[in-house]
């Protein structure tokens, strides 16, 4: 065997060096595989986390738009309720009896058919909103809300329909509870538009 012949013979093919190259192979392709799942199961993790958050803003903007249009009814409701009571008291001033009887019961029937129900949807859609998320940038506005509608109903309950000055108290401090909601309307809907603005994607 020449010199040539012996620096070669250590690395001469034997069954070992091929078992050696396919276990090379296989850690290889294992290596490969792990890599593309890992990368796979990340963007599957990204994407449930997107549309999670998709899911989310989605809720809240229907919320938001619900919230909307109830205060939008129980608005119409009150500024009926409030321009009949100064009705009523300017007709008790001047001594119209039969107008204020007629006037009082027709407050009493709107407020029984009208207004509760109107205040009770606007209740039922911010407590849904409230249930939704305690989220820091809807949550103050959602409870200013709350608390201006809750109130409401003492306010209304205590008003005297014989009294003047009962019903004048009451028609004012309706029209703060009012503005009160409509505030926090406005502050809804300005985070509605910063914070859950709908963009259309590919």
């Amino acid at each position: 065997m020449d010199h040539t012949t012996l620096l070669a013979e250590p690395f001469r093919f034997t069954q070992g060096w091929g078992s050696a190259g396919t276990i090379t192979v296989a850690l290889v392709g294992i290596a490969v595989s792990a890599w593309f799942n890992r990368k796979t199961l990340t963007k599957a993790d990204n994407r449930h986390n997107t549309d999670r958050m998709d899911a989310y803003k989605d809720a809240a903007r229907k919320a938001i738009a619900d919230i909307s249009t109830a205060v939008m009814d129980w608005g119409t409701a009150m500024q009926r309720q409030r321009m009949y009571m100064k009705i009523l008291a300017d007709e008790l001033d001047q001594g119209n009896e039969l107008e204020a009887a007629q006037t009082t019961q027709y407050l009493r029937d709107f407020d029984s058919e009208t207004q509760r129900p109107a205040a009770l949807t606007l209740h039922t859609a911010l407590i849904s909103a409230r249930l939704l998320t305690s989220d820091s940038k809807i949550a103050p506005a959602v409870n200013s809300m709350l608390t201006a509608l809750i109130e409401l109903r003492p306010t209304i309950n205590a008003a005297d329909y014989s009294d003047t000055a009962s019903l004048r108290g009451c028609h004012d401090a309706l029209g703060e509870h009012r503005d009160t909601i409509n505030q926090g309307l406005t502050d809804l809907l300005n985070v509605g538009q910063r914070e859950f603005e709908f963009h259309l994607t590919k």
